[in-house]
């Protein structure tokens, strides 16, 4: 007989791209580009508003990462 292991989901803690904006503000983003592998141009869109295009998840939980390691 196999048994099985039903594990259970937990959510990820991740600050949403709201927050994230938010604590970019004051940042230099050249420093936050070279220490979480984000582009500095994605920063700058996503800091000025101008990001026409979904931001990936991967890129959030870069930034997300980063920014709580750092406060």
């Amino acid at each position: 007989m196999v048994k099985y292991i039903v594990l259970e989901r937990q959510p990820i803690p991740m600050l949403s791209l709201d927050e994230i904006r938010k604590r970019l503000i004051d940042r230099n983003l050249r420093e936050v580009s070279r220490g979480c592998g984000v582009k500095y141009m994605t920063l700058w869109n996503l800091t000025s508003g101008r990001t026409t295009e979904r931001v990936s998840y991967e890129t959030v939980k870069k930034l997300s990462d980063y920014l709580e390691t750092r406060l």
